[in-house]
């Protein structure tokens, strides 16, 4: 297949090589530029190969998807986008077909900022509780884009080597998936990176890579909906290994709306820059009266101005864990911070929470505040560091007592951004080992001396 530069092609028009080619056939490019006119509809799950998504081009006029259907395997093609989406898969589990989209980029234009790139879509029961055959490697989405990566009704499947800049929704948009992995994801100028936000969304992991969002309205680094139902199992999400900045007032870093009991979040070895903005750095929402299990661990939350940890009706959670973190504001004017925010509807919280081993700072002498709960409720915590703060604890607007091994009025020799601190710090061999993480944010084990470090390094 091929246009007027391509010597050996059997035909020149795409969409009729796509809708001709026996099922589940390949359709191989040459290099040069092929036109999709109205875009691909028929096809028996073909295959459309490129030798490089340099030299294989793709391109199609306004109206429907560039590619609509038919289609099952793309690899080493670009697709030019102008006014409509780019690819556009239904995967149908009563009658399956492997989908794979490899090293394949998708270029909008001014005229795209409101499509999406690429879209699956899943439907239909199936037999039993297989996973998804569908397979996503080397996607590169460059804007300006609506949505980069949109997932809905999916089980079970990973989406791995994602770049997605310049999206004015989101870079990966999720609905009503269950098992969907996103690893090493690079999405620049985006107004969220991962955006949980319709349908029931669970066991979602998030492992590795860098999320920017851009300055033109409030956004998520990572939202994440734990949420099972009555009519299904409890799950756990995990988001791991992101490097978050933040742009706005009202952005957050990551964002985790938990579901019933046995609904699990785990948030560990994450960094989120506020940029000094209003912004969390992380915020947890129990959904209902008795929802599950958080843990936050390993992460470096700075200049989140807003707050660096907010729970919002705490005392709905199962347990809450907080250890080994590192916390810090800069050195701004402006109202007083509190670091971690616990609100309670009630005076009653599990004896499941625990604050350990983290390490609590603030760039403004004597005006923010580490830990504060806007009830009078006791919480396990100890073994944490806490310099240049108003107050360490604070539960129902008065000051709580310190842990017998927490550290206060003592500087912790931070040495660079990421608040990793020198040599003769008092943070280090200063941590509780049982409570410790096995690793630390880099995956450096713990300890390395006579007992864990308080933060989110080991040294």
């Amino acid at each position: 297949m091929g246009d007027e530069n391509c010597a050996t092609a059997q035909t020149r028009y795409l969409p009729l090589a796509v809708a001709a080619v026996s099922a589940g056939g390949t359709v191989t490019l040459c290099d040069g530029t092929h036109q999709t006119f109205d875009g691909i509809r028929r096809g028996q799950g073909a295959a459309i190969v490129g030798a490089s998504i340099n030299e294989a081009i793709l391109r199609g006029w306004t109206g429907r998807s560039l590619i609509d259907s038919g289609v099952a395997r793309l690899q080493a093609v670009s697709l030019m986008l102008d006014g409509r989406d780019g690819v556009s898969i239904a995967y149908d589990r009563a009658n399956p077909v492997a989908v794979e989209l490899r090293d394949v980029r998708v270029v909008g234009n001014a005229n795209t900022s409101g499509n999406t790139a690429i879209s699956i879509q899943a439907f239909g029961t199936g037999s039993g509780i297989a996973p998804d055959d569908i397979q996503l490697q080397g996607i590169e989405v460059v804007g300006p884009i609506g949505s980069g990566l949109s997932l809905d009704g999916v089980r079970d499947i990973t989406a791995s080597t994602l770049s997605v800049t310049d999206a004015s929704t989101a870079g990966v948009r999720l609905g009503s998936s269950d098992g969907v992995t996103l690893s090493n994801v690079f999405l620049d100028n985006v107004r969220s990176g991962v955006l949980a936000d319709q349908g029931r969304v669970t066991n979602t992991t998030i492992d590795g890579g860098i999320i920017l969002l851009d300055s033109l309205g409030v956004g998520y680094g990572v939202s994440v909906l734990e949420r099972a139902d009555t009519a299904a199992p409890a799950g756990t999400s995990v988001v791991r290994g992101l490097n978050i900045e933040l742009a706005s007032d009202g952005d957050t870093g990551i964002s985790i709306e938990l579901g019933p009991d046995g609904s699990q979040a785990l948030v560990e070895r994450n960094l989120v820059d506020g940029k000094a903005r209003s912004t969390r750095g992380v915020w947890v929402q129990p959904v209902i009266v008795d929802s599950g299990d958080v843990e936050i661990l390993n992460n470096i939350l700075i200049d989140n101005d807003r707050h660096g940890v907010d729970v919002s009706r705490a005392d709905r959670l199962d347990s809450l864990i907080l250890t080994s973190n590192s916390i810090a504001t800069g050195s701004g004017s402006g109202a007083p911070i509190t670091l971690v925010n616990l609100s309670l509807d009630t005076g009653v919280v599990s004896s499941n929470y625990g604050f350990f081993n983290n390490l609590f700072v603030s760039g403004r002498a004597g005006q923010d505040r580490a830990v504060e709960l806007n009830q009078g409720v006791g919480i396990a915590a100890d073994h944490n560091l806490f310099w240049n703060l108003e107050s360490s604890y604070r539960a129902g607007g008065s000051a709580v007592s310190n842990g017998a091994n927490d550290i206060t009025g003592q500087d912790p020799l931070i040495r660079n951004r990421e608040l990793e601190v020198l040599a003769g710090s008092p943070a280090i061999d200063a941590g509780n080992d049982f409570r410790a993480p096995p690793t630390d944010y880099a995956g450096i084990l713990r300890p390395q001396g006579a007992a864990a470090d308080i933060g989110a390094h080991e040294r």
